[in-house]
């Protein structure tokens, strides 16, 4: 017997949900550093916080665009984990710190912050995976079959 996600009406919306408010967390996070920074981080971190909002219409409202948008999502998220992880940790870095010295394996609070986002990151890439997972079982239930006795 095959086991699914989707053993509950409600499990997808309430996935879809959580990865709405994760999105708009992230999105907020993001328009916080554009409004604090300076210069073209500035600007990214702008960009990319529109970037992220863009998404939050077609997840919450069932339709074709909750798969697109959730793989996007989930290839973003995937992404900027691993440009958070490489910014704090890689050497001259500075975690964020424009390269200011600061003593070996010490957790500076915009280092401590980088990994809450990483963390934030990969719980929107897992409900990102789970969405698009539960929306394609939904999808094969209520289908027709695509084969052909030929």
């Amino acid at each position: 017997m095959r086991k699914t996600l989707s053993t509950h009406p409600r499990r997808p919306r309430i996935l879809t949900l959580g990865l709405c408010c994760i999105t708009l967390g992230l999105a907020g996070a993001h328009l916080a550093a554009a409004f604090e920074g300076t210069g073209a981080m500035a600007v990214v971190m702008g960009v990319m916080g529109v970037f992220c909002l863009t998404c939050l219409p077609s997840l919450r409202h069932a339709g074709h665009g909750v798969e697109r948008s959730a793989f996007h999502l989930m290839f973003m998220s995937a992404a900027m984990a691993v440009i958070h992880l490489a910014w704090i940790s890689l050497p001259g870095a500075g975690g964020h710190q424009h390269g200011s010295a600061q003593q070996p394996g010490a957790m500076t609070a915009p280092g401590a912050t980088m990994l809450l986002l990483i963390a934030l990151e990969l719980t929107a890439l897992f409900l990102a995976s789970a969405v698009i997972r539960i929306n394609r079982n939904a999808l094969r239930r209520t289908s027709p079959s695509l084969t052909t006795n030929h």
